[in-house]
């Protein structure tokens, strides 16, 4: 399955969201020919919470997680072919109001070091090519002198399973004077390494 992510302006814990997503979704029904319907809600770890939406044969899904961790809600999208992913996509970003991958850098840019977690919602909404703006963001970060950004650059580096950043991180993994970021560096390199065996 193909998937794509969408990093939402709406927040964890913000409830008339949901409303929003079922009006989305309605229309998308009465539009085309696709039907997502709520399926299950579960714990995707200690602060995640998942809600899963698919079409009765399964060939796309629709799961909305709502991160504590990050505080952060982003949807993903997973369907069989690419037309189906770009024009569900397409709807559902316009609808559930997705930050653009241009707007999440430019914040990552500018507040990075007071909110590092930006340069993970950076590489949520990246996608599958790296491109040259996103791997000097992420690189900035790994080179930050504040552990908490070089952490989530880390985990960043490791979210956008671009090949680029296996000798980054690999370098993190032996150098970095903290021992947390060089145990995180470690666990997001086997991560990468296992997404591009190649690497």
């Amino acid at each position: 399955m193909l998937s794509r992510y969408h990093v939402l302006s709406s927040k964890p814990g913000d409830e008339e969201f949901f409303d929003i997503l079922e009006d989305a979704l309605a229309s998308l029904g009465e539009n085309s020919s696709v039907s997502l319907s709520f399926q299950d809600s579960r714990q995707g770890g200690e602060r995640q919470e998942i809600h899963v939406y698919s079409t009765e044969s399964g060939n796309l899904q629709l799961f909305v997680t709502d991160d504590l961790d990050i505080e952060t809600r982003y949807v993903m999208l997973a369907a069989e072919d690419v037309d189906t992913l770009d024009g569900v996509s397409l709807v559902l970003a316009a609808a559930l109001a997705a930050k653009s991958l241009e707007d999440l850098k430019l914040e990552a840019r500018q507040f990075m070091e007071r909110d590092p977690v930006a340069l993970v919602r950076v590489a949520l909404a990246s996608g599958d090519r790296s491109d040259v703006q996103t791997l000097e963001l992420i690189t900035e970060g790994l080179r930050s002198e504040n552990r908490e950004v070089r952490i989530r650059a880390v985990e960043a580096g490791s979210l956008t399973q671009w090949h680029e950043f296996a000798v980054p991180l690999a370098e993190i993994y032996e150098r970095d004077p903290d021992r947390e970021v060089r145990f995180v560096a470690g666990h997001a390199l086997q991560v990468l390494l296992s997404a591009n065996p190649r690497s």
